[in-house]
């Protein structure tokens, strides 16, 4: 049995839990889409596109291969569909969106002229104000032709999982191309003035050494990149990785020590080399901050999503769209929100507890805008928490904000979990860690395999 590094390995973004059990005949009427937005908050939108050309055994995202260039058209016209079931709505129209984020799966699976269908629909419908536009790409199908064609588009920042240089690290994760391929390729990205280049990094690999991915991140600060974002692996039962460390087929993953240890040094390295933290994950050059994650984790506002299996937040209400890719197509073609799940209406309790989670996922909360908000202090609400943190070393008072230390952002997900306390009163910690893996009300755990 493979052992699990921390006590939360999803992201714990997503609150109030959902409860699979509401099953409203309108989702527009149940959020309240008829009624303008008086938040003052500017809003993310993300958008999912759940294929790939080819499935990495790590990856523990909804994604599938397409079965053939209809499914994607298909996909496509859906996606379209149902930014315009929102936007006709008064609620998204009054509402100010200064980010996009398409990510996957792989977006650049669509062709040049889908993606560009796909902004086109975004700019032309929605309430955007010169919004920062991120794609997600993969080199396997992002040449220079598609690249050129992002631009053109509107496309500000473009965003690529590397994961690892070592070659002996992708020879065992089973990914294709080199070093100096994956450097080739940025060189060309970086021909078009792009805001913001990113790549992602993968640490506590099957194997890996401190030096290797101590070599990794000095490979990465010779690179024309802004953003650098470093996730830990997390292996999950139903990934082929799982299966080959079972069998010992591959070496071992890291012991706890050994992870904790490369995100202390990559902080370090990083900071030391003028880079700086914008999230638990995400360390930005020259202050160039995506505001696709300042937006996402500012712990206001609401969080737009469209696609198969996206989840975000509208006017009080956490929802989660269908998962199969057929059966959302199928519902929007319907004129329906696809909508498979959604939470309770967020009550004065949760709101506050969910500014808490997601401001320490950026990894710091300002004490004045909590205040001017909602009109107390976070030490009136919170303090039993804010002092246990403390004491563990995972948050500081600097004065004007609290913030995670080093320690504390490796352990976010375990910070954050924390301030879920009106949720989970006297529910046991095994019970809380599977309802925030799942995204569902603990009570309705039990009820889960009949729903």
């Amino acid at each position: 049995m493979i052992k699990t590094n921390t006590d939360y390995d999803v992201a714990v973004i997503n609150y109030p839990l959902m409860d699979p059990r509401i099953k409203p005949e309108d989702y527009s009427s149940y959020m309240k889409l008829d009624y303008k937005s008086v938040d003052p908050w500017s809003v993310p939108v993300y958008i999912h596109i759940p294929f790939c050309s080819n499935i990495c055994k790590f990856c523990v995202y909804s994604r599938q291969i397409p079965s053939s260039k209809q499914i994607l058209d298909e996909y496509v016209d859906a996606l379209k569909k149902e930014i315009n079931l929102y936007a006709k709505t008064a609620y998204v129209q009054s509402q100010k969106i200064d980010a996009i984020f398409i990510g996957g799966g792989t977006p650049t699976v669509l062709s040049s002229s889908q993606l560009k269908e796909i902004i086109s629909e975004l700019k032309n419908n929605l309430p955007l104000e010169n919004p920062e536009i991120t794609v997600e790409c993969n080199m396997y199908n992002a040449d220079e032709n598609k690249i050129s064609s992002l631009y053109e588009a509107g496309v500000t920042r473009i965003s690529t999982g590397v994961q690892t240089f070592s070659q002996k690290l992708r020879n065992i994760l089973e990914m294709k191309y080199t070093e100096k391929e994956i450097i080739e390729w940025i060189n060309m990205v970086k021909k078009y003035p792009f805001k913001d280049v990113a790549i992602d990094f993968l640490f506590g690999l099957p194997g890996q050494t401190l030096d290797e991915w101590k070599n990794d991140l000095q490979i990465a600060l010779t690179l024309p990149i802004d953003h650098l974002s470093i996730y830990k692996l997390t292996v999950f039962s139903y990934v082929k990785l799982y299966s080959e460390l079972e069998n010992g087929t591959i070496p071992n993953l890291p012991q706890e020590d050994q992870v904790l240890e490369m995100y202390m040094e990559a902080d370090k390295i990083l900071k030391d080399n003028n880079f700086i933290v914008q999230s638990s994950q995400e360390y930005c050059r020259n202050n160039n901050k995506s505001q696709f994650w300042e937006l996402t984790y500012d712990g206001y506002g609401d969080n737009l999503s469209f696609g198969a299996f996206s989840f975000g937040y509208i006017n009080g209400v956490n929802y989660q769209n269908l998962q199969n890719p057929k059966e959302y197509i199928s519902k929007v073609n319907e004129g329906k929100l696809p909508i498979k799940m959604v939470s309770q209406k967020i009550t004065h309790d949760k709101l506050l507890e969910r500014t808490m989670m997601l401001s320490f996922r950026r990894s710091f909360i300002d004490k004045q805008v909590f205040y001017d908000q909602y009109g107390k202090h976070m030490e009136e609400v919170f303090g039993d928490i804010l002092i246990e943190l403390q004491n563990k070393n995972y948050i500081f008072d600097n004065g004007n904000r609290y913030e995670l230390t080093t320690l504390g952002r490796y352990y976010q997900g375990s910070v954050s979990a924390k301030f879920m306390r009106s949720t989970f009163d006297k529910v046991s910690p095994i019970k809380k860690k599977i309802a925030v893996g799942m995204h569902v009300v603990p009570d309705a755990l039990d009820e889960m395999k009949g729903i």
